[in-house]
């Protein structure tokens, strides 16, 4: 079969909280291998391309800030599309997925 194609692009995801200012570099593959599952059929095709009456295999890589390298979430969201949720803990260095800090003073009250 052909080969994969790939592109990726920068994003704020506010679903996850948990992970720094919620920036992901998101990587997206596609014109993988044909997905010929029985139950496969077009009318429930979202995420793959269907070429010749098939339809190809398609993944979202979406890297975030962690505190491991680890594959944290594996998805399919639609027939044939999959989702992988990865966090690096290198990006939690980069200046686009810190963390925003928020400066805080503290009052203290005396009585006069």
């Amino acid at each position: 079969k052909g080969s994969i194609t790939h592109n990726g692009r920068l994003t704020n995801n506010d679903k996850h909280p948990g992970r720094n200012n919620g920036a992901m570099f998101v990587q997206e593959y596609a014109h993988g291998e044909d997905c010929d599952h029985e139950d496969v059929a077009e009318s429930v095709v979202k995420g793959g391309n269907v070429v010749h009456g098939n339809v190809e295999r398609s993944t979202t890589v979406r890297f975030s800030c962690g505190k491991r390298l680890e594959l944290i979430d594996i998805k399919e969201d639609s027939t044939c599309h999959y989702i992988f949720d990865v966090t690096v803990p290198e990006l939690c260095h980069h200046e686009l997925f810190r963390a925003v800090v928020t400066k805080t003073q503290v009052v203290k009250c005396l009585p006069v």
